[in-house]
């Protein structure tokens, strides 16, 4: 998926959040980490009031420091001040190059219609984790390399999917940590970049099985 400079993600899932957040930094080459000099975050820590805003003024006007593109996270964007969201509006309006915003909110009324209509909006919820509709994953690569020529047919669908497995993952690594799972995940993520670099959805999810 392309997205706009300016993004919102609508849910009360963290974890469904967390999942599609991630996958959008992977696919502007970013990492997950927040400690990323280029990855700016806003959230309960640095409050969520003007000063912190006027501050994203002057540093949107600089080159990211080690990669080639910055996202501004702002966690619980709805908790933004009108103030605040005046000064972010002004930011949204013209987003410098190399600048990537990324709202989460769980309550979209409580942010500005004028900040809403700048933005992407990405409205999740927990019903589209469907169990039942998991990438199985064979012991045979022959049986894992036809399940990828399969899902692949469809390039929507197919990225679906992978969103879906990775939120599905994600959950499974809260109740239960494990490295192998958390491995699966940054190779569903990194096939997800893949996909959205325009590399064939076949040849990304090739790169998934055979790197398990």
């Amino acid at each position: 998926m392309n997205y706009l400079p300016s993004i919102i993600i609508s849910t009360s899932d963290d974890l469904l959040a967390q999942a599609n957040l991630d996958s959008i930094l992977t696919g502007l080459d970013l990492p997950t980490k927040s400690t990323h000099p280029d990855i700016i975050t806003i959230d309960r820590l640095t409050g969520w009031g003007i000063d912190q805003i006027r501050r994203l003024h002057t540093v949107v006007l600089n080159r990211p420091i080690k990669a080639n593109a910055r996202a501004i996270v702002i966690h619980q964007a709805q908790n933004l001040t009108i103030e605040a969201q005046n000064s972010l509006l002004k930011i949204l309006e013209e987003p410098p190059p190399s600048n990537t915003f990324i709202l989460l909110a769980d309550n979209l009324a409580s942010l500005s219609d004028t900040i809403k209509s700048r933005c992407q909006i990405i409205r999740l919820n927990s019903n589209q984790i469907d169990p039942s509709n998991q990438i199985v994953i064979s012991g045979k690569i022959g049986d894992n390399l036809n399940l990828s020529s399969q899902l692949s047919r469809d390039k929507g669908a197919c990225l679906d999917t992978i969103k879906n497995q990775i939120v599905f993952f994600q959950k499974q690594l809260v109740k239960k940590p494990s490295l192998d799972t958390k491995h699966k995940i940054r190779l569903l993520q990194k096939s997800l970049s893949m996909i959205n670099s325009n590399v064939n959805p076949t040849s990304a999810l090739d790169f998934f099985f055979l790197s398990l």
